[in-house]
């Protein structure tokens, strides 16, 4: 997701940091022509691709999920949706407490 960096893939949260801020600027820029622009934020989902990077037991979204919830975002007129639980989570954390996420990425990442 591109509200946090995760040290063990820095580059690819940093590629989704760089997503969110065209996606917000081509939603203010797209705005007076009546164009809908929403950023999408799942975990992981059920793909060939997460198929690998997830542990036994890691929940993984259905695709199926992640497009209904698409697609009533975009009836609601929503600018973030939250595809699944993970999301939820981690936008609630983000927020609330950025500074303990900090403090849980550095711990993670000195145990390594």
């Amino acid at each position: 997701m591109s509200w946090f960096t995760y040290p063990f893939n820095a580059t690819y949260c940093a590629s989704k940091h760089a997503a969110l801020a065209v996606t917000d600027a081509a939603r203010i820029q797209l705005k007076a022509q009546g164009t809908q622009v929403l950023a999408v934020y799942a975990g992981f989902i059920d793909t060939d691709m997460a198929s690998e990077l997830v542990g036994a037991g890691q929940p993984k979204t259905s695709p199926r999920q992640v497009a209904e919830r698409t697609l009533q975002g975009i009836r609601d007129g929503i600018h973030h949706v939250r595809a699944d639980k993970q999301s939820e989570e981690t936008w609630d954390s983000v927020r609330k407490d950025p500074e303990g996420l900090e403090k849980s990425m550095q711990q993670a990442w000195d145990n390594r």
